[in-house]
């Protein structure tokens, strides 16, 4: 639909890992992950050896939790560099379509990822402390490189509320062990069920995460404009919401 004033749009992250959710993220950084998916492949290991694999898998799932709720990645954590396997699963994809991802995508474990050409729009607008980090990727059994081209991974940490959870008594919660936040919408209709407060036309940041909403990105209609601007806006999809 074409965006009527004021609007701002929640990234719609359905099908942004359609061509890409088998990429694995190799967070936290410290960790040796070729070690790690040579004890994972491995059938008979010994009991240290699967004591050494759990200790790696916790280590990993500690950092995707740090991720997912949006908070600021230290270095320790930051990967530069993701994996897909070439040798015994996907071998018969064409590296020519590592060069072909677009602007932005989904891999395993909810991770956003971007290209150079949307990096270069969001340089000019104000992200605040949202991290991006540049990763390479590699073939997972060998470690060879697999691409020159450069993806960066998306960590949206900038935090803004704006959702009136007062007016919004028909939303369906998702737990979070001690607490609960509301679901991210599906669709436009959805969405159209949430209630924002106007400041949020305010918002310092072009994208920010809503802590009240799960996993929940939105952009600015600035942002969105530019992203349109650049011809960018394919291979993913951003829910408009109007503020009436």
């Amino acid at each position: 639909m074409p965006a009527k004033e004021p609007t701002i749009w929640l990234l719609d992250d359905s099908g942004l890992s359609r061509d890409s959710w088998w990429f694995q993220l190799g967070i936290p950084s410290t960790l040796d992950f070729p070690n790690y998916f040579a004890l994972s492949r491995k059938k008979n290991r010994t009991e240290l050896e699967e004591k050494q694999r759990k200790d790696m898998l916790n280590r990993i799932i500690r950092a995707i939790d740090v991720y997912r709720r949006h908070e600021y990645l230290s270095l320790d954590i930051l990967p530069c560099a993701m994996y897909a396997d070439l040798k015994e699963i996907y071998t018969e994809i064409s590296r020519e379509a590592f060069s072909l991802m677009p602007p932005i995508f989904a891999i395993s474990d909810q991770f956003i990822m971007i290209t150079k050409p949307l990096l270069h729009i969001l340089r000019h607008f104000y992200l605040g402390s949202t991290q991006i980090n540049p990763v390479k990727l590699y073939e997972r059994t060998t470690n060879e490189l697999l691409s020159d081209q450069t993806y960066y991974l998306l960590n949206v940490c900038e935090r803004h509320s704006y959702l009136s959870p007062k007016n919004n008594p028909d939303l369906r919660l998702v737990s979070r062990g001690c607490y609960s936040i509301y679901h991210h919408p599906d669709n436009e209709v959805e969405l159209k069920n949430f209630h924002f407060h106007p400041k949020v036309l305010e918002c310092p940041a072009d994208m920010w995460h809503d802590p009240l909403v799960n996993h929940s990105i939105f952009f600015s209609q600035s942002l969105k404009e530019a992203i349109d601007n650049a011809g960018l806006y394919k291979g993913f999809s951003l829910l408009p919401y109007v503020l009436i």
